[in-house]
């Protein structure tokens, strides 16, 4: 993935680079005893936070401000909130019931139906959420898929400007480049051959072997869909686009898909497998409003919560039996058609 104009790099995708960053320390702030709310909220929106990073301190850029915001999102205004509400109730609850059992394990801090604690390796909240999982999960759709799909390969942000290089390149360049951000930034511009093996979010999915088909199609997309910007073909541009936001659909969708299966399977255990299993099906779960398929989304908000409500109902992960997971699974892969 490179270009360049008179021996130029015109590609720049800095900015999701750092939010890429942002989030990699807020999984990890997810899993201290010491966090508190402010901090979540500090990092959330990138204020006053000291981050780790020299890349993440020298920025501007938020995790916050771009989940659920993508220029096209199928939300409205009022369920772009709700998911943000989530995010906020989850950081308040990690950090008033689950992080003082941190620094605890299953001996003295076991967890039970209406009890934080852990289970095996596994530190969860009363209702069996483990919340670094809610969160990097939801944070897959809510704000890399949803920003490439819904956002920067949307027409909002690609019928703009492609002749202006004063910048070093054009807007609509930057559009597709910051796209390709969300995906593969996590390594900074160097990132040439497409590099997911440690990303922690949509790429890390993307890589996995059982998408070797959809992540090959989605690098050559982003490649022949830059191109076409450069060579000013905006037919081949957007049928590239499309491949790519139909790949990653798929990607989340067969993810939500899995995860609840494996947990029909541990359920009756209830071990550390099934809670979090469940915790990334949940999260990939919310991630279904932002889906992009052929310009749909394979679900709605109202029906995604429609879900999560199931999922939370009367003791949450501890009260969810096999017939109801296999149900909502056979639910997403029809829908997806997967």
């Amino acid at each position: 993935y490179e270009f360049s104009v008179d021996g130029a790099s015109t590609v720049s995708y800095g900015g999701q680079t750092a939010r890429l960053i942002m989030a990699s320390e807020m999984l990890s702030a997810l899993n201290s005893s010491s966090t508190t709310t402010a901090d979540l909220l500090s990092m959330w929106s990138n204020d006053g936070y000291t981050w780790a990073s020299d890349d993440a301190n020298a920025s501007t850029k938020n995790v916050g401000g771009k989940t659920a915001t993508g220029n096209e999102t199928p939300l409205t205004t009022s369920e772009s909130q709700a998911v943000v509400d989530k995010f906020v109730a989850w950081f308040t609850d990690y950090s008033d019931n689950v992080a003082q059992i941190m620094d605890g394990d299953e001996i003295s801090h076991p967890a039970m139906a209406g009890t934080a604690g852990w289970v095996e390796n596994r530190e969860l909240n009363a209702h069996g959420f483990e919340y670094d999982q809610f969160v990097a999960k939801t944070l897959i759709g809510g704000m890399c898929l949803d920003q490439v799909v819904n956002g920067y390969l949307s027409p909002t942000k690609l019928d703009v400007d492609n002749a202006d290089r004063s910048e070093g390149h054009t807007a609509m360049e930057h559009h597709w480049d910051e796209g390709f951000g969300y995906v593969y930034g996590k390594f900074g511009p160097e990132n040439a051959d497409g590099d997911l093996s440690t990303d922690g979010l949509l790429g890390k999915y993307l890589n996995k072997d059982a998408f070797a088909t959809e992540k090959a199609a989605v690098f050559q997309a982003f490649i022949a869909g830059r191109q076409a910007i450069v060579d000013m073909d905006y037919t081949e541009r957007d049928a590239q686009a499309l491949i790519i936001k139909n790949n990653l659909s798929v990607v989340v969708a067969q993810k939500a898909h899995d995860y609840l299966t494996g947990a029909s399977v541990d359920v009756a255990s209830l071990n550390a497998d099934y809670f979090h299993g469940l915790s990334e099906g949940y999260g990939f779960i919310m991630s279904l409003q932002f889906t992009n398929f052929n310009g749909a989304p394979y679900f709605t908000h109202t029906e995604v919560m429609d879900m999560i409500a199931t999922l939370e109902a009367g003791n949450g992960f501890w009260d969810r039996t096999a017939s109801e997971l296999d149900a909502m699974a056979a639910q997403i892969q029809a829908a997806a058609g997967l």
